[in-house]
């Protein structure tokens, strides 16, 4: 009985910290970190560099929820235009990576953040 005991409470103490775990882990996947403003300056100089212009760009949802994006239009534009969406976890900079690769196609792109991510109003 005493082993029993022993081993109940282990697997106990396994289960709980299991769920704790997940929970831990589903907050982090589930609600990321907001927009940093610092990293700004590296998004200006990448559009800078395509001769683009860079704007942030936002509107007001019915429910008064700002929501943000940066515009960018290629100096010499092929007249095509993208919008890139960020998965969960993410928010607008994590795009800008491809949005580098359709302005140096000509295209015009809009990055905007999801509801609740990225940068606060």
């Amino acid at each position: 009985m005493a082993a029993w005991g022993a081993s109940g409470t282990v697997l106990i103490s396994y289960v709980f910290l299991c769920i704790l775990l997940a929970i831990s882990l589903g907050e982090l996947a589930f609600r990321p970190q907001r927009l940093p403003a610092r990293y700004l300056d590296s998004e200006r100089a990448i559009a800078a560099r395509f001769g683009a212009m860079f704007e942030d760009a936002s509107i007001r949802a019915n429910d008064g929820s700002d929501l943000r994006s940066w515009f960018l239009n290629p100096a010499i534009a092929n007249g095509d235009a993208v919008i890139l969406l960020h998965g969960v976890g993410d928010n607008r900079e994590g795009m800008f990576g491809f949005a580098e690769l359709f302005l140096a196609n000509g295209f015009t792109v809009l990055v905007p953040d999801s509801r609740g991510q990225g940068e606060l109003s």
